[in-house]
């Protein structure tokens, strides 16, 4: 399975993003499969292995601090240049200021040789198993949305396309 990277869009202390992994392994509970996730805490690092708990508090300032989807994605391809990382960088969620406050985060899917993006707001305990849909090709990132799952509480009725 391709490491799917969760940007960090502000800084989070190490207590959130431990549950955020835990919310996250709690809904693969009995399917027999581990994370695919990975959070990028620091551009400095390589990443070549899922996110586990204790995680590590992001660097003090958010390596995506007031970037946009665009922004992101340009970041992520030039982390796997720099440093070899090995994730998927066409489907990744971004973790916001809102991200705290309702359990929610951005995903994000960006094609290489394209400018489109597409971006919808997701449950922050689905951000795996959504990412992983999206790489497999299981769903499309609109399925994904709050259109598509009335049961999630969302903070932003927004779908946009780039």
């Amino acid at each position: 399975m391709a490491l799917l990277p969760v940007s960090c869009a502000a800084e989070f202390d190490s207590k959130f993003l431990d549950r955020f992994i835990e919310l996250n392994l709690k809904q693969k509970e009995g399917l027999d499969l581990g994370l695919s996730i990975v959070v990028i805490t620091s551009l400095d690092k390589r990443y070549t292995e899922a996110s586990t708990i204790p995680m590590e508090p992001t660097s003090s300032a958010a390596p995506f601090q007031g970037k946009n989807p665009k922004e992101c994605f340009e970041i992520l391809q030039k982390l796997v240049k720099d440093t070899r990382s090995e994730i998927n960088v066409e489907n990744f969620a971004i973790l916001d200021e809102r991200s705290k406050e309702d359990d929610t985060v951005w995903l994000v899917q960006a094609f290489k040789n394209s400018p489109r993006i597409k971006i919808v707001c997701g449950a922050l305990k689905d951000t795996d198993m959504a990412l992983e849909n999206l790489w497999v090709g299981n769903m499309n990132i609109e399925e994904l949305s709050y259109e598509n799952q009335p049961f999630v509480r969302y903070r932003r009725i927004v779908k946009i396309t780039v």
